[in-house]
């Protein structure tokens, strides 16, 4: 796989771990500028690179899309950088949310979610719409809150409520 920071015309000019752009006011080249960077934007031309076990949202023609790992020249406007997702195993922040049990005993439960992104272009969609995070919190309290309006505490703590779980299966 050919890496396009590697073409060879006026637009780069490339020594190892470093390359500069085409300056075109000056007819020459920017400062050099360390291939170990991310995201480098001059002017309409963005590079971007995407580790293993991530991937860079991108607006491509009016849809978001993820790209997998690698490195990308971006040209403005078509393709528009957004943000860098991590695809790995996470584990969100504590959350403790109010609610009821079924028997309406008030209850602040504390919990966590443990996720693993598998999809990165259906992911890459709701990282724009306020963030994969948000989306995830929001159905994660929904879902909690299911649970314990349809559970009474005390066969939470009696382990009935798991027993009944099992039997369901």
């Amino acid at each position: 796989r050919e890496d396009p920071i590697q073409q060879r015309d006026r637009t780069f000019s490339v020594e190892s771990s470093r390359f500069r752009l085409a300056d075109e006011a000056t007819d020459g080249y920017a400062p050099w500028i360390s291939q170990a960077e991310k995201v480098i934007e001059h002017g309409p031309i963005t590079i971007v690179t995407v580790e293993d076990g991530e991937v860079a949202v991108v607006r491509n023609q009016g849809r978001r899309e993820a790209l997998k790992s690698g490195r990308y020249l971006l040209r403005a406007p078509d393709t528009v950088y957004e943000d860098h997702l991590y695809v790995g195993i996470r584990t969100t922040a504590p959350e403790t949310i109010s609610t009821v049990d079924s028997q309406r005993i008030p209850l602040d439960v504390a919990f966590t979610v443990t996720f693993e992104i598998t999809n990165p272009q259906r992911a890459a969609q709701y990282q724009g719409e306020g963030g994969l995070e948000l989306f995830l919190k929001q159905a994660c309290h929904s879902a909690m809150r299911a649970s314990c309006n349809a559970t009474h505490i005390l066969d939470i703590g009696s382990g009935n409520a798991m027993s009944r779980l099992g039997d369901d299966r």
